[in-house]
């Protein structure tokens, strides 16, 4: 969850989420919306895959009620089922 300090370096972009991290990288954050349009699947499908697969990425809790997922992990897990 990200708090203090870091909450104000977070913005939101419609769905998306940028974080600024230690001023030199940007770290994008995927919705559960994002990802199902990205996969063709409905979003109970993501948060199931959360739930069951073990090596799905997890979720980061932003703030009470906005959950998402870091781009990098998801790429990540894309390239691992390949």
């Amino acid at each position: 969850m990200v708090t203090g300090a870091d909450f104000h370096k977070t913005h939101v972009h419609g769905d998306s989420c940028l974080k600024q991290l230690g001023g030199t990288m940007n770290e994008y954050y995927l919705s559960d919306k994002e990802l199902s349009a990205r996969w063709g699947v409905a979003r109970p499908t993501i948060w199931r895959w959360h739930r069951q697969k073990p090596n799905f990425p997890k979720c980061i809790k932003l703030t009470e009620g906005c959950s998402r997922w870091r781009l990098s992990e998801i790429e990540a897990w894309e390239a691992s089922l390949k």
